[in-house]
């Protein structure tokens, strides 16, 4: 113990708070300057002391995490509603893309002309109607991966 003497001696002196007294004056050019070095007419500026550092933010308790936490069913339960959300929108999606293509069937029969804008709007529906029939069949598989 008294090896260590010395060094904790040494130590607690180096540690001491740093102070000196700053002093306010100004130059001749009108300049203000602050120094720890009293000067002819300069004035002692009282700097108060630094604010103490806030306390450390406290952690909740791991068993307050998993009270507050969502457990892994309420997770599962909450997407695997969303992704019936996705689907009925995809569902509503899907009938409104079949009747406008039914539609432009109905309109390309009753003029019995074929043109290619007619073609190319039919196919362009067919392919709406194919996305969305997709996304509903990924989206199913999703739910099936969830379980």
């Amino acid at each position: 113990m008294m090896k260590f003497f010395p060094t904790l001696l040494i130590l607690a002196l180096a540690c001491s708070v740093a102070r000196a007294d700053v002093f306010k004056s100004t130059d001749s050019s009108g300049h203000t300057v602050f120094t720890d070095q009293r000067t002819p007419g300069s004035e002692k500026v009282d700097i108060p002391p630094a604010p103490p550092a806030p306390p450390a933010a406290t952690e909740e308790p791991d068993e307050e995490k998993a009270k507050n936490a969502p457990n892994a069913e309420e997770l599962l339960n909450k997407k695997r509603e969303e992704l019936q959300q996705q689907i009925s929108a995809e569902s509503a999606s899907l009938a409104k893309s079949r009747a406008a293509l039914k539609h432009a069937q109905d309109l390309i029969n009753g003029d019995e002309r074929n043109s290619q804008a007619d073609i190319d709007r039919t196919a362009t529906l067919q392919d709406d109607i194919d996305r969305h029939e997709k996304n509903i069949e990924d989206l199913r598989k999703q739910i099936s991966n969830l379980k």
